[in-house]
């Protein structure tokens, strides 16, 4: 499980986090901090799947229903499924140590697996 993201020195420069911050304020900012967090330790692939609905619960966002979740889509930090879920927009490309977590977690697992009982490690190869 991940404890942690990846912020950039930058992110508060970013176009598109300047633009939220005008449409709604750095709570709005902060609600996308929020969302990313939760979505590192729960759904580290960015997909939101069956939460999708839940995203501004997820986010702590406590302004205008509604609000968030068409403000990330218009800035395109949230895309929008074919089947009317969402997922974190580029997130594999612009959060790679969180959206591999499983695998980085799996390789130790082997590794560790090929050092105490190199015969079990065969069968996972």
């Amino acid at each position: 499980m991940n404890t942690d993201i990846r912020l950039s020195v930058d992110f508060l420069q970013n176009i598109k986090v300047r633009k939220l911050k005008k449409m709604l304020g750095a709570d709005g900012v902060l609600a996308l901090i929020a969302l990313w967090t939760y979505c590192a330790k729960n759904h580290p692939n960015g997909e939101l799947g069956k939460f999708s609905p839940d995203v501004e619960l997820i986010a702590e966002w406590d302004g205008e229903e509604g609000a968030f979740v068409e403000a990330l889509k218009s800035l395109r930090f949230l895309d929008e499924n074919e089947d009317g879920s969402l997922a974190l927009h580029d997130w594999e490309e612009n959060n790679p140590y969180t959206a591999y977590s499983q695998e980085r977690s799996d390789a130790g697992r082997l590794a560790k697996l090929k050092q105490d009982n190199p015969k079990a490690a065969k069968y996972y190869m």
